[in-house]
């Protein structure tokens, strides 16, 4: 009973640090035309933050405790971060309802314009930046070419977001 507990820290630890990754290959956001919470439309990648951005990407309503974990995290930081919840498209009057509804949850305009809501096809967005399923969130590294940087799964951790740091510091194009 005694080994059992560092073998498992042993192994927790080895699949930690295999958690971030930087994105081999050519993984790209997609270039899609959405709106924030408060009706402004955005052409992504294009109008992110100059430099680069971290994406908080959430496929299922009851992962926002997982995207809570990294704007809590993040809130003071400097960081240029959105969140993004990637959802079927199943119409206007759909897509009025998800939205409508996380505005009244969302109380600032300023909190609202952080939340990019992206209505399309999960799995073929999943497969063009590059992530697994949608079972959880993803904190995603991008530049305004959509060029993936680097990506943590899950909830915050420490680990994660110094292992994404040095994505998030250099500038575009190195």
């Amino acid at each position: 009973m005694r080994l059992i507990a560092p073998i498992l820290l042993l192994c927790l630890s080895v699949s930690c640090s295999q958690s971030v990754s930087s994105i081999p290959g050519d993984r790209r956001l997609p270039t899609i035309t959405a709106s924030d919470l408060n009706g402004k439309e955005i052409n992504l990648p294009q109008e992110l933050p100059e430099g680069r951005t971290l994406l908080l990407i959430a496929f299922k309503r009851e992962q926002q405790g997982d995207i809570d974990s990294w704007t809590t995290a993040l809130k003071g930081n400097p960081i240029e971060w959105r969140e993004i919840p990637v959802i079927s498209n199943y119409g206007s009057i759909f897509r009025s309802f998800v939205d409508n509804g996380m505005r009244s949850g969302i109380l600032t305009e300023q909190a609202r314009a952080h939340v990019i809501t992206l209505f399309t096809d999960p799995k073929l967005f999943r497969n063009s930046v590059g992530l697994g399923d949608g079972e959880r969130i993803y904190a995603v590294v991008v530049d305004r070419e959509g060029k993936v940087f680097g990506v943590a799964p899950g909830r915050f951790t420490p680990e994660a977001l110094e292992k994404l740091l040095p994505s998030l510091n250099e500038v575009s194009g190195n």
